[in-house]
């Protein structure tokens, strides 16, 4: 179980910009961060949903921070600069089926991927 800096694990749920002791850790602030960039922690996977940062490096940086405390992370259906971020970086490409959608959503992840 990974712990925020006040002790406790990481609440499940919505994170936005300075509203929870884990968003200030990982350093996801108003400062950086526009106001509606949230990320969503279920089940041990930190989901980066929505991210829209307001200064150059303050994503990186916040993946640097998340991937240092040894979250598992996933950024689901990857368009635009995201796509270009993900394929600089080398992170891994996986599937999964979503009921929602009833289809399966590509997401970029840090995760180990096996390849049916």
């Amino acid at each position: 179980m990974i712990l925020c800096s006040d002790g406790k694990p990481i609440q499940e749920g919505q994170h936005v910009p300075d509203k929870t002791q884990f968003a200030v850790d990982i350093g996801f602030t108003a400062d950086l961060f526009d106001e509606h960039s949230y990320l969503w922690f279920k089940d041990g996977i930190l989901w980066l949903s929505f991210i829209y940062s307001k200064k150059k490096g303050a994503f990186r940086n916040l993946m640097e921070r998340i991937e240092k405390m040894g979250l598992t992370w996933r950024i689901p259906t990857p368009m635009g600069r995201m796509v270009l971020i993900g394929i600089k970086q080398k992170w891994k490409i996986g599937r999964e089926y979503d009921e929602t959608f009833g289809e399966d959503v590509e997401y970029f992840t840090n995760e180990a991927i096996c390849d049916d």
